[in-house]
């Protein structure tokens, strides 16, 4: 039973929507950096989107977003809030280089590189190289491919 909350066209529905797909729909163009790398979304406000507005509150304004307080984790309670744009971006790239995320210091590697185009190829059902890797039943080990690399 769908419950009527009448607000399916404010701007808080269509962030919880986007948000739901990069992390949980690997059709989502976003999901490779998102729910591909492990970022997960709180499971009770998946279904829910008033639980999910009671947390986050209205949005501020339109040039606020949604984002994570820590990057490691995922949108959850306790760990999301509305930022202003250009306040998140300075934001962003100081936490990239604090994150667990971001410290291991071989993204330039030709492993790393190598291990991208691997998670690629077998998971992005855009990647022109999909239906012979993943679309074809290809599949690599679990935890190489849910690492802190990402």
């Amino acid at each position: 039973m769908y419950l009527k909350h009448g607000l399916s066209n404010s701007p808080e529905y269509k962030v919880w929507q986007q948000l739901k797909g990069r992390c949980l729909n690997p059709n989502h163009r976003a999901y490779p950096s998102n729910g591909g790398r492990g970022v997960t979304f709180h499971e009770p406000w998946v279904n829910d989107f008033t639980a999910f507005l009671e947390h986050v509150g209205p949005r501020p304004s339109p040039k606020h977003a949604l984002k994570r307080v820590r990057p490691d984790l995922g949108f959850e309670p306790g760990n999301v809030k509305w930022v202003a744009g250009r306040g998140y971006k300075q934001r962003q790239s100081t936490s990239k280089r604090s994150s667990p995320n971001f410290k291991h210091g071989m993204s330039k590697t030709p492993e790393y590189k190598a291990w991208v185009s691997m998670k690629n190829r077998c998971l992005n059902t855009r990647s022109p190289d999909y239906p012979r890797w993943g679309g074809a039943g290809t599949t690599t080990l679990a935890g190489t491919l849910s690492g802190s690399f990402s």
